[in-house]
């Protein structure tokens, strides 16, 4: 097949114009199979764009893009990032921390409810750009009553929300994003001392529930995107990283593919033993299907 290619100028401002090349390439199929009978293929878009003064390109870059059956070119939407979600986590803990502070509160952050530093994050991350859903219900879980079925705590999508898991309606976005395009987020916190030493939940909520959230990430075949927010809390830096490191270790072991964590840390005051949050983001990879 002959490459087929698009040239398109378009003009704005403050860029004198914008450069397209549109390079059509045609995605592997079975042999024997007509141009006509593809009703998808990927396109890679080559953008320069020109300075207004001088010669050459001051920037350029690529982004691929999606053909459908219909004509119509979408975006295919950019890989997510666990050190932007960390990052964007991190700054939420940070100003709730300097707000008690200001407050001078009783009860510190380490003291918050799982729902309450959901929400907090919500807000983090709709500061930071992206689209916020909560409490959606797992791909998987869809073709069930919309009563039933699992719920992830956070989905976040670039720009357009999340394709409806209901019948599809009039008030439905025009281009919403399919599953595999969000990042799926669980969130789990937990805080290793209370006034009286050691918090007996700590431990179980690393075991148990940190692991039980990983495993249905990784078993949603159409997440390409999952994330477990873990928001520890702690005497010291150290001994939360070696928490953290410790529980991928344990859950790569149970067949659970999780990789690198991004680990943020800051301080809070000290009221009940906990000196130090950690904010560690681990992707979370779907099971290679049995």
């Amino acid at each position: 097949m002959p490459l087929t290619m698009l040239v398109v100028c378009a003009l704005a401002l403050p860029v004198r114009g914008r450069l397209l090349t549109i390079f059509s390439v045609p995605p592997a199929s079975a042999s024997g199979a007509r141009a006509s009978d593809r009703s998808d293929e990927r396109i890679r878009v080559f953008m320069v764009v020109m300075p207004w003064s001088g010669s050459g390109a001051r920037g350029a870059g690529e982004r691929e893009y999606r053909v459908s059956g219909m004509g119509v070119v979408r975006p295919i939407p950019p890989m997510w990032s666990p050190a932007d979600i960390v990052d964007a986590a991190a700054e939420a803990i940070r100003r709730a921390e300097s707000r008690l502070c200001k407050e001078q509160a009783v009860e510190g952050i380490d003291s918050l409810q799982e729902r309450a530093l959901q929400s907090m994050l919500e807000g983090a991350f709709t500061a930071a750009g992206w689209t916020v859903a909560r409490e959606t219900r797992y791909p998987s879980a869809r073709p069930r009553s919309r009563a039933s079925g699992a719920r992830c705590d956070l989905v976040l999508t670039h720009g357009a929300p999340l394709q409806p898991d209901a019948a599809p309606s009039l008030f439905d976005p025009v281009e919403p994003t399919p599953p595999e395009g969000a990042c799926w987020i669980e969130v789990k916190m937990a805080a290793a001392l209370d006034v009286e030493g050691a918090a007996p939940g700590y431990a179980r909520a690393l075991s148990d529930a940190a692991v039980r959230d990983a495993a249905t990430l990784a078993s949603e075949p159409l997440i390409r995107h999952g994330m477990l927010l873990l928001v520890l809390f702690g005497a010291s830096e150290a001994s939360l990283r070696r928490d953290v490191a410790r529980w991928v270790d344990e859950t790569l072991a149970t067949g659970i593919p999780v990789g690198q964590p991004r680990v943020r840390a800051l301080p809070i005051r000290d009221l009940r033993g906990n000196a130090v949050a950690a904010i560690a983001c681990v992707p979370v990879s779907p099971r290679d299907p049995a």
